[in-house]
């Protein structure tokens, strides 16, 4: 029995080295084969996801406006050693034909060309005569093979289909074919900032020029990029930014379409962004998801666009208070002084009226600090009414107490909008 004990341990040491009951304390196990395979250094992501194979690629990522949703762009050097095997036919032999001319340097070119036998024939070093020559002999049957084409080891080009994975594949969405935007990179648990931006275009006027209004350049994306025959889309929704914001009688809180015309409201993140009800959301339920990814690749191309021409920034007048809104926010913020004695006799179950020096309070905290736990708690009830009173002076101060004015004051419009921040970091 003692033999077969000792085997299983063995056995299971061997597998998985965490395993091994009988390893040496303070000395690092021998790795076993789930050691050797598992992790960031093991076999497959060290040494062969993207390197030592065929027909894969890595290299650090980076965002591209210009190209659509289903895009996403390879760089040149990539693209002329990753290479796709295609038949060659009456359709493609005049574009196989230039892809061998161009040969393996020159995109979009070709790296080899296999024979109906299988056997594959090398295009590097070959002088363009000599390319040329077999490119004159795609469609020639070089034997009596059955086999009827011959293949051309092309360069990747475009609209051919990729699949892009980041590590570690945690869930089947993080291998996709996409662009590299903001807009597509959650599901491979990526992390960006500024995926949202607000457009503000200047009003349309008749005198001494007549020029568009935001809503009109929405307008004729929406109509451009529906299904022909097919009515503009319909859509009552509501945006982040209230109506106080725009004055008196406003409605721009609003978002309303009407077949496929925006007649009134600002579109803001929860229009744009990954939200439900939005115009994104909308596009995607009634004309499929073609049309939405396309409606995301323009509207990208646009901000972008737009914001390189008129370009967007803040500074310190964004957040600087008047004589009044100082006055405001220093008569709550000495109301509040007293917020930190006030937690800690809640958290150690003492009067609300009892004093700093108090001796009980003084113990109960030095327990406390001794316990993670405890000071935890104590951190979490000191940190909601710190928020308690941090919302008063926003709701007092803002946009009220501010020297700039929303849609002037842009640290405004970033918050409001949902585009980054919130009120609160402005004071």
């Amino acid at each position: 029995m003692n033999s077969f004990v000792t085997i299983q341990n063995a056995v299971n040491a061997f597998i998985d080295s965490t395993k091994d009951q009988n390893a040496p304390a303070g000395k690092l196990p021998i790795p076993g084969v789930k050691q050797a395979l598992e992790k960031k250094e093991g076999l497959f992501r060290k040494h062969m996801m993207g390197k030592r194979v065929n027909y894969a690629a890595r290299s650090v990522i980076s965002p591209d406006p210009m190209l659509e949703t289903n895009e996403i762009g390879v760089p040149p050097v990539f693209a002329k050693k990753l290479t796709y095997p295609e038949p060659v036919t009456s359709y493609n032999a005049s574009e196989l034909r230039q892809a061998v001319i161009n040969g393996p340097d020159q995109w979009p070119g070709a790296i080899q060309v296999q024979n109906e036998d299988g056997s594959l024939q090398s295009l590097i070093g070959m002088t363009l005569e000599q390319r040329k020559t077999i490119a004159n002999q795609l469609l020639t049957p070089s034997n009596d093979s059955s086999v009827v084409n011959k293949k051309v080891y092309r360069h990747i080009k475009n609209k051919d289909v990729v699949i892009m994975n980041r590590q570690p594949t945690l869930h089947k969405a993080s291998m996709m074919g996409h662009k590299l935007i903001y807009g597509c990179i959650r599901p491979e648990d990526g992390h960006t900032n500024g995926n949202s931006r607000i457009l503000t275009v200047p009003p349309a006027i008749f005198k001494p020029e007549a020029l568009w209004t935001g809503k009109q350049v929405i307008t004729t994306i929406l109509l451009n990029i529906k299904p022909k025959n097919v009515p503009g889309i319909n859509l009552n929704s509501k945006n982040k930014i209230k109506n106080d914001y725009w004055g008196e009688g406003s409605n721009e809180n609003q978002v309303v379409f009407k077949n496929g015309e925006l007649l009134c409201g600002i579109l803001d993140k929860s229009q744009y962004g990954a939200s439900q009800f939005g115009i994104v959301h909308s596009l995607h339920e009634v004309y499929g998801s073609d049309v939405a990814g396309k409606a995301l690749s323009v509207l990208g191309r646009l901000f972008t666009n737009y914001i390189t021409m008129t370009a967007f920034t803040c500074g310190m007048d964004d957040l600087r208070l008047t004589k009044e809104g100082n006055e405001w926010r220093n008569e709550i913020l000495k109301e509040s002084v007293d917020i930190g004695r006030v937690a800690a006799t809640e958290v150690t179950n003492l009067e609300k009226d009892t004093k700093n020096d108090n001796k009980e309070l003084l113990k109960r905290l030095e327990e406390i600090l001794r316990d993670d736990d405890k000071l935890g708690i104590l951190d979490a009830v000191t940190q909601s009414k710190v928020n308690v009173i941090s919302g008063q002076v926003v709701n007092k101060c803002v946009p009220e107490g501010t020297m700039k004015r929303f849609p002037y004051n842009n640290m405004q419009s970033m918050a409001l909008s949902g585009a980054k921040g919130s009120n609160v970091n402005k004071l």
